[in-house]
C-alpha cells in the first residue's frame, strides 16, 4: 500500500501509542482499518499529514457517505461515523504525544447525533436462571456456568473473562482485580455465593493449577480465547430460546455483553448509586453509565398501580 509506506512513521507511533496504552487487539485491529482508510483519502488527494483540517476529516466522512450509498462500503450510521472519528482522534492523539504534530484536528469535529438513544437489551432475573440451567450438562458445565456468572453478576467484559488470572482473586476480601479496557483496573466485590463458587472451581480443577496463572482454561490447558468465551454465551443463549418458556426472546439480539448490561441495569433497579455503578463496570465517562437508568415496563405498571 503506498499511502502505507507515505504515512509509516505516523502509522508506527500510532501502532506504538495503542500497544503502550494497553488497548485490547480487536480494538486496535477495528482503528488501524479506519486510520488506513483515512491515509488512502488523503494520500490520494496530495494531503500532508501535518495539515489535516476540520474540513478535511469532514470530507472524508462525506466520502465514505457517498461511498455507503453506493454500496461500496457499510456506512451510513451515526454510530459508524462516531467510531471512524473516534479512531482519528486517538491517531492524532499518539501523533501529538511523540511531538509530531502539535495539533488534534479531530477534535474540531462534533460527534454525529443518533436518531434515538438505544435502550440497552438485558434479562431479568427470571430469565438470567433459565441461561445459566440452559448450559450443557458436561465436564465444562461448572466453567461454562461461572463465565456467564462473571458477566451477568459481577459486569465483567469478554476481554476481562478472557484475561483474568489466577492472582487477580482477592481471597480476604472476596473480589476481583480487573484489568480493563486502555490498561484501567478497577476492584471489583463478588457476592459472597459467587465468590464461594469461584474458590470451589479453582480447588477442583487441576487444569488451573497446572497452569499456574489463567483462571479459565481450554481442554489444551491454554489460556480460553475470546471467541470461545463468546460460543459458550451464545450456545447457552440458543438453548435458552428453545425453551418454550422463553419463546419469546427469539429475535432478540443477545450475546455476551448484554450480560453486562443485565448488571448495569440490575443495580440501578435494586438502588445501586449510579457513581457506584460506574466504578464497577470500568465506564471512563458517567454518561455511559446512564443509559441504565432506563425504566422497564414492569416498573412503569408498578408505579401506575399506585394510585390504585
Amino acid at each position: 500500500m503506498n499511502e502505507l509506506n507515505h504515512f509509516q512513521k505516523e502509522f508506527e507511533a500510532f501502532e506504538m501509542y495503542m500497544e503502550d496504552v494497553g488497548y485490547a487487539d480487536t480494538t486496535i485491529r477495528h482503528y488501524r482499518y479506519d486510520v488506513l482508510m483515512f491515509f488512502r483519502f488523503i494520500y490520494n488527494r496530495k494531503i500532508d499529514i501535518n495539515e489535516v483540517t476540520k474540513l478535511d476529516i469532514l470530507a472524508f466522512f462525506r466520502s465514505l457517505k457517498m461511498a455507503g450509498a453506493k454500496g461500496q462500503v457499510k456506512e451510513g450510521q451515526a454510530s459508524s461515523r462516531n467510531r471512524r472519528l473516534m479512531s482519528l482522534r486517538l491517531f492524532f492523539k499518539a501523533l501529538t504525544k511523540y511531538e509530531l504534530m502539535n495539533h488534534n484536528p479531530a477534535l474540531d469535529v462534533d460527534a454525529a447525533r443518533q436518531s434515538k438513544e438505544r435502550l440497552p437489551l438485558f434479562l431479568n432475573e427470571h430469565e438470567l436462571a433459565g441461561l445459566i440451567q440452559s448450559v450443557s450438562e458436561d465436564q465444562f458445565t461448572a466453567r461454562n456456568r461461572l463465565v456467564i456468572k462473571l458477566m451477568a453478576f459481577a459486569g465483567l467484559r469478554v476481554l476481562e473473562v478472557h484475561r483474568l488470572d489466577s492472582m487477580d482473586i482477592d481471597r480476604e476480601q472476596g473480589g476481583l482485580t480487573i484489568y480493563g479496557k486502555g490498561g484501567k483496573t478497577r476492584y471489583v466485590p463478588l457476592k459472597s455465593s459467587l465468590f464461594q463458587e469461584l474458590l470451589e472451581f479453582e480447588k477442583n480443577n487441576q487444569a488451573i493449577q497446572r497452569q499456574a496463572k489463567a483462571f479459565f482454561v481450554s481442554t489444551r490447558g491454554q489460556r480460553l480465547s475470546i471467541r470461545m468465551i463468546q460460543q459458550i454465551t451464545k450456545n447457552a443463549l440458543e438453548q435458552l430460546k428453545k425453551d418454550p418458556a422463553f419463546h419469546y426472546l427469539e429475535g432478540k439480539k443477545l450475546s455476551a455483553h448484554k450480560l453486562r448490561h443485565t448488571f448495569g441495569t440490575s443495580l440501578v433497579q435494586k438502588g445501586a448509586d449510579i457513581r457506584i455503578v460506574q466504578e464497577l463496570l470500568g465506564h471512563e465517562n458517567i454518561n455511559t453509565t446512564q443509559i441504565y437508568t432506563h425504566v422497564t415496563s414492569e416498573q412503569k405498571r408498578k408505579a401506575i398501580a399506585l394510585f390504585d
